[in-house]
C-alpha cells in the first residue's frame, strides 16, 4: 500500500494505491510447503526434518535428549507390485497416521520418501525411552491395515541415534540411525537398533563386502555345495539341495549368514539367485548322464526372485540351455515367502507346475499358513523346519506337529521332506511317522560338488552312511 498527499483548493486530499499480493503469498507459502512437507502423507520431509535437527542443535545446549528414528517398511514392493501404487499409496498413508498416534506427545513423524520414514524425538531421557517409543511403533505398524477393503499387513526396521552425542549436526545423527538401521534390518525378531560406535567399522565393512559380492558373482567366486535328499524307503539318495558358498580369495570361506542378507537389501539376490538356479542345472545334468538320470535338483528361491514376474520365462531358458528335464527341477519357496500374497503365490506356482516343475514349501511351519491355503497351493513337497526336527526330543509339541503335518501331506497326496536331521533318534522318530525323505548333517553335510558326486554315485541300495539305522 502507497499513501501520497496531493493538494487542492479544497484542502489536502490523500490518494491511496495498492496491489493485492495475496496470490503471490498464497503461492510463496505452497512452495515453503513443497520444499519441507511430503505431498503424500502430510508428514515433514526429509528438508523439513534436517531444519527442525538445525533448531534443536542451536539449542542442544539448554534442550538435551532428543533422538532420530529412522524407520523402513518391509514387504512393500510386493504390495505394489500385486495391488498397484494407488493401494500402496494408501497404505502409507495409513502408516503415517499410525506412527504419528505412536509417538505420541514426544515428537513427530516425517517421510524420507519410498518405504522410508523417520521420526524426531524430543525430550528423551536417553537410549531406553526412545527404544521403548520404537517398539511402540513397531507394535502399531505390525497390526494389519484396512485398505480398499483389504487387510494388509507390513514388517518395519528401526535404527536410532541420539542427540547431540550421536552426531555433529542433523545429517551426521541421521547417518548414523542409517547405520543402526541396517543392523536392525539384519535381526530376526525386534528389529530395533541403538546406533553403537563399533557399528560405523561395521557399516564400512558391510560395503566393502557388498562390492566384493559384485565382483564374486561375475568373476567364478562362487560355488555351489550339495546336501544329499535319502529316501528312507529306498535308503537311496533321490535328490540333493542346492546352497550356495563364497570362497573369498583374501577372506577364505565366507558363510552365507554373512552375504545373503547384504545380497537381499542390495538388490544382488536376483543375479546372485540367476546364477544358482543356472550351475545347479547344469551339475545336474553331468551326474544325469554319469547315470542318475532319476536325480531331483531341489533349489531355494528367495522372495525377490519369487515375485519377478520374468522368473518362468527364465526356468524355461535355463531348462532349455542345460537339457534338464523340468521334472527333475525342484524349487523350494520359504512358507512365510508364499504368505506375502496366496493369490499370486498360487499363480505362480500354477505356472510352475504347467511346466512340469515341482514346487516344495520350504521351513513349513514356522509362517501363517493356517492350513487352509495349503490344499489350494499347487505344491507337491512339504519341508518341515528343522526347528522342529531339533526339538523332537525335548518338545511334545513340536514332536505332535511334525507328527501332524506328515499326515495331513500324506492325505493331501503331498511328499514330506525333514531337513536338519542331526541325530539318530531323530531319524528314528521320523521314519515312525512316514516321513518320505530326510536331509541332514547325520546323513551327510553340504559337500562340494566333486565329494557330493562320489557319494551319490556310490549308491547301490545299501545305507549311504555306516552306522546309521533306518529303521
Amino acid at each position: 500500500m502507497r499513501l501520497s498527499k496531493l493538494p487542492s483548493e479544497t484542502g489536502n486530499l490523500l490518494r491511496v494505491s495498492y496491489i493485492d499480493i495475496s496470490s503471490r503469498v498464497a503461492a510463496q507459502e505452497k512452495i515453503n510447503r513443497l520444499a519441507y512437507f511430503d505431498t503424500l502423507t502430510g508428514l515433514h520431509n526429509q528438508s523439513g526434518l534436517l531444519e527442525q535437527l538445525s533448531a534443536l542443535y542451536s539449542l542442544s545446549w539448554q534442550q538435551p535428549g532428543f533422538a532420530v528414528l529412522l524407520i523402513e517398511l518391509g514387504d512393500f514392493k510386493f504390495i505394489n507390485d500385486v495391488y498397484g501404487n494407488r493401494i500402496g499409496d494408501l497404505l502409507l498413508c495409513h502408516v503415517a497416521q499410525r506412527l504419528q498416534q505412536a509417538i505420541g506427545p514426544h515428537g513427530h513423524a516425517a517421510r524420507l520418501g519410498g518405504v522410508e520414514f523417520a521420526a524426531l524425538l524430543t525430550g528423551v531421557a536417553g537410549a531406553a525411552e526412545a527404544e521403548a517409543i520404537a517398539g511402540r511403533m513397531l507394535d502399531a505398524v505390525s497390526e494389519p491395515f484396512p485398505v480398499d477393503e483389504m487387510m494388509l499387513s507390513v514388517t518395519a526396521s528401526i535404527g536410532i541415534s541420539l542427540g547431540p552425542e550421536h552426531g555433529a549436526d542433523g545429517r551426521e545423527l541421521m547417518a548414523r540411525a542409517d547405520m543402526a538401521l541396517y543392523r536392525a534390518k539384519e535381526k530376526s525378531a525386534r528389529r530395533v537398533q541403538v546406533y553403537e560406535e563399533e557399528l560405523g567399522q561395521q557399516m564400512r565393512e558391510r560395503v566393502e563386502l557388498e562390492k566384493s559380492l559384485r565382483h564374486a558373482i561375475d568373476h567364478g567366486e562362487l560355488v555351489l555345495h550339495y546336501q544329499p535328499q535319502i529316501e528312507l524307503s529306498t535308503r537311496r539318495v533321490v535328490g540333493v539341495e542346492a546352497l550356495v558358498r563364497w570362497q573369498h580369495p583374501q577372506k577364505g570361506m565366507i558363510p552365507p549368514m554373512r552375504f545373503i542378507p547384504i545380497a537381499e537389501q542390495s538388490g544382488l539376490i536376483l543375479p546372485l539367485g540367476r546364477w544358482v538356479l543356472r550351475e545347479a542345472c547344469r551339475q545336474l545334468k553331468v551326474w544325469q548322464d554319469k547315470g542318475r538320470d532319476d536325480l531331483r535338483m531341489a533349489v531355494n528361491l528367495s522372495v525377490a526372485q519369487f515375485t519377478d514376474h520374468e522368473l518362468p520365462d527364465f526356468v524355461a531358458d535355463v531348462l532349455k540351455e542345460t537339457g534338464v528335464s523340468p521334472r527333475h527341477l525342484e524349487l523350494e519357496i520359504t512358507e512365510s515367502c508364499t504368505m506375502l500374497s496366496p493369490q499370486q503365490s498360487i499363480g505362480m506356482m500354477e505356472r510352475f507346475r504347467a511346466m512340469g516343475i515341482h514346487s516344495s514349501i520350504d521351513d513349513f511351519g514356522t509362517g501363517h499358513s493356517a492350513l487352509a491355503y495349503l490344499t489350494r497351493f499347487p505344491v507337491d513337497t512339504l519341508k518341515i523346519d528343522q526347528s522342529f526336527i531339533r526339538n523332537i526330543s525335548n518338545d511334545e509339541k513340536g514332536t505332535a506337529l511334525c507328527d501332524t503335518i506328515a499326515y495331513l501331506a500324506h492325505r493331501m497326496g503331498l511328499q514330506v521332506v525333514a531337513e536338519g536331521v542331526e541325530t539318530q533318534q531323530q531319524l528314528t522318530f521320523l521314519s515312525s511317522i512316514h516321513v518320505d525323505v530326510v536331509q541332514g548333517y547325520l546323513l551327510c553335510k553340504p559337500l562340494p560338488a566333486a565329494e557330493a558326486e562320489a557319494f551319490i554315485l556310490q549308491q547301490t541300495g545299501a545305507s549311504p552312511q555306516p552306522g546309521v539305522e533306518y529303521f
